[in-house]
């Protein structure tokens, strides 16, 4: 209802929209049964019935060079020569990492693989009370200092959250947390997936099971196949 109101108040000329032919307010419907396609798939027909050509369904981001340097910098005093990434967070605590998941998470990948910083990125009021053994917190956190520490890793570990999609915009190796939701008809896993091949999901047992539920076990397995080292 929110979004009828809106568009009823800003009266735009067109309104296009997916499967609304129900909606009078639409004058554009385009009929999509894509439940299990990749959202880059609305995008490309939505293109497509605009007639437009040659077209990109990239992301597109962009990091200040002021803070894409600090964040080098940052880098280059860290001990280790790999940078893993874990963003723990999520705006659902169903997605969340727990507190002794992520604990065993940091612990089993430091035992596994050497010469590894463990960045832990997030909302700044979330992680500053984090107390873990193992981790590094960027002094600085904001959205685009955690792009560009993403843009600079050699992995990312995240639960279904935008930075799945920030990854996605540089093919970064991730591992992606995902809990089996469905959005009406549409299957989350698929639509709102990583969509590129260097990502690997990991999903839980059904919808009803939160993220904490996922063994680091499981995880690591994961990790291995992703994690690219440089030689």
């Amino acid at each position: 209802p929110a979004s009828l109101h809106f568009l009823r108040k800003i009266k735009p000329k067109n309104i296009i929209g997916f499967n609304k032919e129900n909606y009078n307010i639409y004058n554009k419907n385009i009929p999509f049964d894509g439940y299990h396609k990749h959202i880059s798939a609305r995008y490309s027909l939505l293109m497509e019935n605009m007639k437009f050509k040659g077209y990109s369904i990239d992301y597109d981001l962009y990091i200040p060079d002021n803070i894409n340097t600090q964040v080098l910098n940052y880098l280059e005093e860290l001990p280790g020569k790999y940078n893993i990434i874990i963003n723990p967070f999520t705006a659902s605590d169903k997605r969340d990492l727990s507190d002794s998941q992520l604990q065993d998470l940091v612990n089993k990948l430091h035992k596994k693989y050497n010469q590894v910083n463990i960045l832990v990125i997030g909302l700044p009021e979330r992680i500053k009370n984090i107390s873990l053994q193992g981790i590094f917190i960027h002094p600085n956190m904001s959205i685009y200092s955690a792009m560009s520490l993403i843009y600079h890793a050699n992995l990312i570990i995240s639960p279904d959250t935008s930075i799945v999609h920030i990854a996605a915009a540089w093919k970064k190796p991730l591992v992606a947390l995902y809990g089996n939701d469905k959005h009406g008809m549409f299957n989350n896993n698929d639509v709102w997936g990583p969509g590129y091949p260097e990502a690997i999901q990991v999903t839980t047992q059904d919808k009803y099971h939160a993220i904490s539920t996922i063994s680091t076990i499981e995880i690591l397995q994961a990790v291995d196949t992703v994690f690219f080292k440089e030689d």
